[in-house]
Formats: C-alpha cells, structure tokens, sequence
C-alpha cells in the first residue's frame, strides 16, 4: 500500500503491518518511534483518537543504567533501509477496544516520533536534542 491512498482489506489488515524505514541523516540510528493515530469518524462518540506507537531499537539509558540492545533490531546506519514491523497486533487490538474504537480501522495516521542517535543526541518535534546534564531524564533543544 502506499501512503495516502485508499484500499480494501479486512478488519485485520494491520496483523504484520510493517514500515519501511530509511536512514537519510549523516549519523547512526538506535532507536525509532512511529506514531500511529487512529481518528475517529466523524459523528462518532465524543471520544479522542486513540493513540499508539510501534518502536524499533531502544532507548538510551539514563546514566548508571545499562542498555540492553535489542538483538533483532541493530542500529540503522545512514543509507540504510530496515522494516519496522507491528509486533502486538493483538495488544494494540485490545487497546483500541478499551477505547471503544470500531472493530473496522478505515483511517490510519502515521508520523514519525523520536529518533535517537548514536551519538546521545534525539530528533524530535522539529528540534535536535541532547540530554539535559543537570536533568538526567530531560533533554535540551540545541537546534531547530
């Protein structure tokens, strides 16, 4: 399928969804975010869009902690491309029956959430970022 455009499928068209991701930037990727929203119709209950993400590598470690790497999933080089596969079709099910999401899922947004870099630094939101030394668990904007 190809972004934007329509297509017929079952209820279960995302079991195995995977994205293609390429690495276009100069430096080594760890760790991906890419953020799933799920409208509503309109004229559908007054809940908000659900909500996911489907993750690829992992997450620096704050200091004193030790990463675990993810075997399967090495880091992405640039030029490199890896598919990023939804792995918990059926969490992600349960999730979106908790919210009282139709069975059907006729509309699909997805962008891309942080993207951690080997080097400590982290895109995200339209900014670069690094850690925050006085705040371990925070990170400082330092470029648009």
């Amino acid at each position: 399928m190809v972004f934007g455009e329509k297509f017929r499928a079952e209820d279960d068209w995302m079991k195995g969804l995977t994205f293609s991701v390429k690495n276009t930037s100069e430096k080594t990727i760890t760790y991906i975010e890419i953020e799933l929203s799920f409208p509503r119709d309109k004229g559908a209950q007054e809940e908000p869009d659900a909500h996911d993400r489907v993750i690829y590598g992992h997450y620096p470690a704050l200091p004193g902690e030790t990463a675990t790497p993810h075997p399967d999933q090495p880091p992405i080089r640039p030029g490199e491309t890896v598919d990023v596969v939804l792995r918990d079709y059926d969490g992600v099910r349960d999730f979106l029956n908790n919210t009282h999401y139709p069975v059907s899922i006729n509309q699909l947004e997805v962008s891309v959430g942080d993207v951690v870099f080997d080097d400590g630094t982290k895109w995200g939101g339209g900014g670069l970022f690094r850690r925050d030394p006085a705040k371990p668990g925070g990170w400082i904007r330092i470029k648009e």
